[in-house]
């Protein structure tokens, strides 16, 4: 769905008016907190805002590789045989 809109200025920030049928469509109402982002090609994109993140964001910067590593405490319990 596409519609035609302008950026107008808001306090010291630039505001879009969503048009209602765009934002029903979307999915998003009044009071939504949304993410803003723009592609490589310049686009903007909104996605909903959610304090959870998904598994595939919580592991974007991971390698696949994992390499244990011993942490001293500074004591050993009694469980350790000591």
């Amino acid at each position: 769905m596409q519609a035609l809109t302008r950026l107008a200025k808001w306090g010291g920030s630039m505001a879009v008016r969503i048009p209602k049928n765009v934002l029903e469509a979307a999915g998003f109402t009044h009071g939504d907190k949304l993410v803003v982002s723009t592609g490589e090609d310049g686009a903007l994109r909104l996605e909903p805002y959610s304090e959870r993140q998904t598994l595939a964001e919580l592991t974007a910067g991971w390698d696949g590789e994992y390499t244990a590593e011993p942490v001293d405490f500074g004591f050993a319990g009694k469980e350790v045989g000591v």
